[in-house]
């Protein structure tokens, strides 16, 4: 529970302290409100506990008049502090005072939760060795100061009292704990699941060595590990999970200074970028064996396309570490994450000045709007400084969270030889361009990157997806192998069993006109579109018509139109979430925009909309001059879909097996037949790779 009343008892007396809160990853449900109360009521509670049994003998209230804590993620001594005492004859050095050996303090900050009578919340905000403390007296008065900090500082100077080895393959959450065991400790926390991450080679420590350098040595064989003690006293070692989005946790707190509520509790926001030190792309290199001669090495690539730093967007910025303690590739790897993650992660910092939040801890993820674009990222907490008076603040330092994109492994080697041998032989993509060319009158320059990657991500995600940059005309598709897990090796079409929809060479076809048309009308202009209008036109270039079958299946004919139809008038209005049956609904209104339009028109839909400005604002207007405004062509084109009754025939009628694309049958007609799944691209006709890019096939 992370809600307890401590209650231990010194003679008579009661060392309860309401409410409190110890562990600050499972907070009470008002651990938070009492926060935004638009006052508050402050206490702090000191607690004087004997280390040895934990005992508390003495509980202190009323005499703080000031003091601070401090927390560094980084410092094996996490958390530090000082407290600022009235002076009380017990308070000085001696047996069985606050200031004594063998004794240890947890520090509490109390708010007083105005919902509830005679309710307090006690947050605890470290327990802590004293490491001095000091007395004075001037016109003021007289006060004792003392400084704190967490249990770490013990071993700060302590040595190995026996020798101790570690032997070879030793899981490292199993020896850190040995050492801490050997040295004494009994207090533990969290330890991570490290995923098979052992002892790479026979640790020997003698007698004497120094305690925190074994704590070290074994935190930092792997790079993205890291230890220390919590709120509670207890020693922790975990790994720091934030390679992926959904490793990371919800955040804690969100800061939002342009909120109006009186929520938010910023008072001052500030941002530096660092550039200079960015490095997309980590080489590490171990130690050579004697033995064998060979040498540990790994290599991490930043290639997430939501990286502003990832190879495609900037270029390739190398790092080579030499490390001659690293014996194994995955201990290099390990260190090659944890360089690309800091050499990305740390160069957007942000300082945040607020009213004190007594829950974050290191490492937590907060959330920023920022106070100038809106934009709204996530952040890791590196250090904060809060202070325990009434008109005290508090001091964070965060950096901006940014992902490394984790690439594939051996065992799927075959679905890659797969997609390889289906672009270059059977024009899984140059079929696309080609069609596009001949439907929708663009083409790439021929002078510009697809860098083709592929990924491994979660199953049910984007089966594929084309990022462009505004720093380069290089452009990124991502295919994720985890979505066709099923790929019949062989097939032209690129089956991998499920709906016919999915077939590979539909999938690619449908990123290559975003591909196409990022490249033929720039960046700029492209990032600006509508993403109904992106979308729809995407998927009229190989045809929605299974898309469109299993969209609201539960429904009537008639109540299907009827709710496609108000759903295209609400993506036309750029409300978009991103479900399927908004893709169908973006389809048909792509499908009665060709209906609506002229030849002359159709044929110039996209060249025209290369030489616009603005495309944002009346956006349908200056796509479709058939009316002044926007909410008229959004009308006429409403109105062609509620008419194009031969349309819906075709789309309900089970047995038409064209996909209706727009060179099929129902509507460019260019090759008077049919074109089903299998010949809406004809991959025997493929002669190239690609008509207008210059392809790099990461394999």
């Amino acid at each position: 529970m992370t809600t307890e009343n401590i209650l231990l008892k010194e003679k008579n007396k009661n060392h309860t302290v309401e409410n409190a809160v110890t562990n600050l990853k499972e907070l009470p449900l008002n651990a938070k409100s009492v926060h935004l109360q638009p006052i508050r009521n402050m206490s702090v509670t000191i607690q004087v506990l004997e280390e040895s049994t934990e005992r508390v003998i003495e509980t202190i209230t009323g005499k703080a008049t000031g003091g601070s804590i401090s927390m560094n993620s980084t410092s094996l001594i996490r958390r530090t502090g000082s407290l600022t005492l009235s002076v009380e004859p017990d308070l000085f050095p001696q047996k069985g005072s606050l200031m004594w050996f063998g004794n240890i303090v947890r520090v509490y900050v109390g708010i007083k939760d105005m919902s509830q009578a005679n309710s307090t919340v006690n947050f605890l905000v470290g327990t802590f060795w004293i490491d001095s403390g000091d007395y004075s007296i001037d016109e003021n008065g007289s006060s004792i100061s003392i400084t704190l900090s967490d249990k770490m500082t013990k071993y700060d100077e302590e040595e190995l009292m026996n020798p101790m080895i570690i032997p070879v393959d030793t899981p490292i959450d199993q020896a850190m704990r040995l050492v801490m065991e050997n040295v004494g400790e009994t207090s533990f926390g969290e330890f991570s699941d490290f995923q098979g991450m052992v002892v790479p080679y026979n640790l020997e420590y003698g007698i004497g060595e120094q305690v925190q350098k074994v704590i070290t040595d074994i935190r930092d064989m792997y790079m993205d590990c890291y230890c220390g003690f919590n709120v509670m006293g207890q020693f922790e070692f975990k790994q720091l999970k934030v390679q992926k989005a959904d490793e990371v946790s919800e955040p804690k707190w969100r800061f939002d200074s342009t909120d109006n509520d009186r929520a938010d509790l910023t008072l001052s926001f500030r941002e530096g970028y660092g550039l200079k030190a960015v490095r997309n792309h980590i080489i590490v290199y171990g130690g050579t064996s004697e033995k064998t001669g060979i040498t540990p090495i790994g290599e991490v690539r930043i290639t997430d396309v939501n990286s502003p730093f990832n190879i495609d967007a900037i270029g390739d910025r190398r790092k080579v570490i030499i490390e001659d303690k690293y014996v194994t590739d995955e201990q290099c790897i390990a260190q090659g994450r944890f360089e690309a993650w800091k050499s990305s992660n740390f160069q957007e910092q942000a300082s945040i000045t607020s009213v004190p939040i007594y829950i974050l801890d290191a490492n937590d993820i907060i959330e920023i709007t920022h106070p100038e674009t809106g934009v709204v990222s996530r952040y890791m907490v590196d250090t904060f400084s809060l202070g325990l008076d009434v008109s005290a603040t508090m001091s964070i330092d965060a950096h901006k969270l940014y992902y490394i994109g984790l690439e594939y492994g051996t065992e799927s080697l075959q679905i890659v030889e797969d997609f390889i041998r289906g672009i270059r032989n059977w024009g899984w993509l140059s079929l696309a361009e080609e069609r596009i060319m001949a439907c929708y009158n663009m083409v790439g320059s021929g002078s510009a990157q697809v860098v083709v990657r592929f990924v491994e991500g979660e199953l049910g995600g984007e089966q594929a997806s084309v990022t462009s940059y505004a720093t380069t005309k290089t452009q990124t598709m991502r295919i994720d192998i985890t979505d066709f897990a099923g790929l019949v090796t062989g097939d032209e079409n690129g089956d991998k069993g499920r709906s016919v929809g999915d077939y590979a060479d539909r999938v690619l076809g449908h990123e290559m006109f975003h591909a196409v048309m990022n490249d033929y009308l720039g960046h700029d202009v492209a990032v600006n579109l509508p993403v109904w209008f992106k979308e729809g036109f995407a998927e009229f270039l190989h045809g929605a018509k299974e898309r469109f079958t299993y969209s609201y299946s539960d429904k009537t004919q008639a109540e299907k139109k009827t709710s496609l139809i108000e759903l295209a008038g609400r993506v036309l209005n750029n409300e978009w979430i991103g479900t399927s049956e908004e893709y169908v609904a973006s389809y048909l209104a792509a499908i009665a925009i060709y209906r609506l339009c002229t030849p002359s028109q159709w044929e110039n839909l996209f060249v025209n909309l290369r030489g616009q400005s603005n495309l944002a604002i009346n956006f349908l207007a200056k796509l479709l001059p058939i009316a002044e405004t926007n909410a008229e062509v959004a009308a006429a084109i409403i109105a062609e879909m509620q008419s194009m009754t031969d349309v819906w025939s075709f789309l309900f009628d089970a047995n038409a097996q064209d996909t209706g694309s727009v060179g099929g049958l129902m509507f460019m007609n260019l090759y008077g037949v049919e074109l089903d799944a299998e010949s809406v691209f004809n991959n025997a006709n493929a002669t190239t790779d690609s008509i207008g890019f210059m392809l790099n096939i990461e394999k």
